[in-house]
């Protein structure tokens, strides 16, 4: 029928500073309020993406602590 299946995508292997793709997530407004207070707490004024990153790897960090 002419229609031919979209190709799939190829996984990205990881960039050369270590990222290796965007995770895109809707969070609660609360969430986004905290997120954003703790990087105008810092006083290097990190990106928002780089504070994600570190509050994600703290969490994660307190859970493996946990179990």
């Amino acid at each position: 029928s002419g229609m031919s299946k979209p190709e799939k995508r190829k996984a990205r292997l990881p960039e050369e500073d270590g990222m290796s793709g965007a995770l895109h997530i809707r969070l609660p407004e609360e969430m986004l309020r905290k997120i954003y207070a703790v990087r105008r707490s810092r006083p290097d004024r990190p990106n928002l993406s780089a504070v994600v990153r570190e509050l994600i790897a703290e969490g994660i960090t307190a859970r493996e602590r946990r179990t």
